[in-house]
């Protein structure tokens, strides 16, 4: 049994480090300051090579991936601009064969150019009230008497003003109890008076081939009821009504209600509240009383009416509208106000 003295060194240990012919030798470790193997220097640049080599390339692999992201979001926003392009082509050519009447384009929003399509229905009241002078613009011309019996759809534009109804109506001839798809334009110049114009009024179906640039009433009204003196200035033409003409011409009765509205446009309106008292026709020329009411010409009208308020009393007005006519189109501009009478006339 080999033992080894204490604080010696083990014989095999001895005998594997001893030279050869006796001599022996110490093996001697220094310690690196610093501690740890010290390596190659070679060997150490390959390392740290091999180590970058990663990062490089996933910087390169990032580089190229955001671009092929970039890519995919360009194509697809030229995929959808596109789409659009190619919507907004149909919408128009559609507006442009329908004249604004038919503008539903599938994958189209409906606000191309300002414009907004609403279906009929329980709608404004100002809406019906422009269906009905485009129904009495036509009726004027063609010796008709439709009336209107429900809105279909409208179509409303607003960029700037003027403010454009497209309407597409129901009409009905009391005569034959037959129904007519009926379509109307009117541009609305202002809120706070009667202020617009009628450019269209037709069965669907029938194109219009002419328009007007943006015909309107420039002129002041009068600003009160006709005088004794007017009446008897043989250079004026007054036709005093009766009762029985406005209830046979209704659009007498029309232009009173669109002069109460575009007055009192935030009120809760009732239109069977207000009763017609007395009203005054002014034209440019003589002519028969007949004439007067069924014919479409420049006209200046004055309308006498009270609004029934119940237990509060009654409201005096005076509707001034003024008619005017293009000759060559017969587009139609109204132009008018309502005005409250004090207690003391």
């Amino acid at each position: 049994m080999k033992t080894s003295q204490p604080g010696g060194k083990n014989p095999e240990e001895v005998m594997s480090n001893s030279a050869p012919g006796g001599s022996t030798k110490t093996k001697t470790k220094t310690k690196r300051k610093g501690g740890g193997r010290k390596r190659n220097p070679d060997q150490r640049t390959a390392v740290d090579s091999e180590y970058r080599a990663p990062g490089r390339s996933y910087r390169r692999l990032e580089k190229k991936r955001e671009a092929r992201r970039k890519a995919q979001r360009e194509e697809i926003y030229r995929r959808e601009e596109e789409t659009l392009r190619k919507a907004e082509e149909v919408f128009w050519r559609k507006v442009d064969e329908t004249d604004g009447f038919d503008i539903e384009i599938e994958g189209a929003p409906c606000h191309f150019g300002g414009m907004s399509m609403y279906k009929g229905g329980d709608c404004p009241l100002e809406v019906k009230l422009y269906a009905k002078v485009g129904l009495h613009r036509y009726n004027m011309l063609e010796g008709t008497n439709l009336h209107l019996h429900e809105i279909e759809k409208y179509v409303v534009v607003c960029t700037l003003m003027p403010v454009s109804y497209y309407i597409t109506l129901i009409a009905e001839d009391p005569a034959t109890s037959s129904f007519v798809v009926f379509q109307t334009n009117v541009d609305q110049r202002s809120l706070g008076q009667i202020d617009f114009t009628c450019y269209i009024s037709r069965p669907k179906g029938i194109k219009s081939e002419i328009y007007p640039n943006q015909f309107f009433d420039a002129k002041d009204l009068p600003d009160k009821w006709p005088s004794k003196e007017a009446f008897a200035d043989q250079s004026r033409f007054l036709y005093k009504m009766q009762k029985s003409d406005w209830e046979e011409h209704d659009w007498i009765r029309l232009y009173m209600e669109i002069s109460f509205f575009n007055r009192h446009r935030c009120l809760n309106h009732n239109m069977s509240d207000l009763k017609i008292l007395d009203v005054v026709v002014e034209t440019e020329e003589n002519l028969p009383h007949e004439t007067v009411l069924k014919s479409l010409r420049n006209v200046l009208v004055y309308i006498r009416y009270d609004q029934d308020l119940g237990a509060d009393g009654v409201c005096k007005h005076i509707a001034i509208v003024r008619r005017t006519v293009e000759p060559t189109t017969h587009c139609v501009c109204l132009l008018g106000e309502s005005q409250l009478v004090p207690d003391s006339e």
